[in-house]
């Protein structure tokens, strides 16, 4: 098992390798799980996203070893990339990769919950939305 923690919260390291041993059984999911499976947990009174990404067929497993970073390793570095550039976005937590001797076979991507937040799309699909063009106005200023 390979574990990368960011250093912001490295005091959850613990917790969140228990939480991992049952996401499949607890946890509150956010969409429908038909690709990958987003939950909510609790740690220590702090909510946290558990992204479980789809298994991959034995040649992806191969890639993801040893030529291409995992989704879950991509997933953190970009959310650090875009905090760094001033957006808005989940600050990542850490991202966890199981290998056997063929290659990946599961991976993760842990991100602090946002409450009260929207998409993208639902600012542009939404010609209601409040401040809408003031908020796609400042999305393409950056």
């Amino acid at each position: 098992m390979k574990v990368f923690f960011a250093e912001d919260f490295s005091q959850y390291n613990e917790e969140i390798i228990l939480t991992l041993k049952k996401i499949k059984t607890s946890g509150t999911i956010i969409g429908n799980g038909d690709r990958n499976v987003v939950k909510i947990f609790e740690i220590k009174g702090v909510l946290f996203n558990f992204k479980s990404f789809k298994q991959h067929n034995i040649i992806n497993r191969h890639v993801y070893k040893f030529y291409r970073r995992s989704k879950a390793r991509r997933s953190f570095e970009y959310a650090q990339l875009l905090l760094d550039k001033n957006f808005y976005t989940p600050k990542p937590v850490a991202y966890i990769e199981n290998h056997d001797f063929i290659g990946l076979t599961s991976s993760y991507y842990i991100s602090e919950h946002l409450e009260n937040t929207f998409t993208l799309a639902d600012v542009l699909f939404n010609r209601d939305f409040p401040g809408r063009m003031e908020i796609i106005k400042a999305y393409t200023v950056h």
